[in-house]
């Protein structure tokens, strides 16, 4: 999490997940995180940034493999 001025903070969701599954036992070479950005890639996954404010659906999906 970071300080982004104006008593706002911008706390970084793929890295606080990553930190969650490995402290949960999962090993780091088995945890994969995205780069793909919700609001940069708005026509592929919902974004509430780039809807401006509209509501909207978003999933996502964890497997474990034997």
């Amino acid at each position: 999490m970071y300080h982004k001025g104006g008593g706002k903070y911008q706390l970084d969701l793929w890295r606080a997940n990553e930190i969650i599954l490995q402290e949960a036992g999962i090993k780091a070479d088995r945890i994969q995180v995205t780069d793909l950005c919700t609001c940069h890639n708005s026509e592929y996954l919902f974004s509430h940034r780039a809807s401006h404010g509209m509501r909207g659906n978003l999933g996502a999906f964890l497997g474990l493999l034997p």
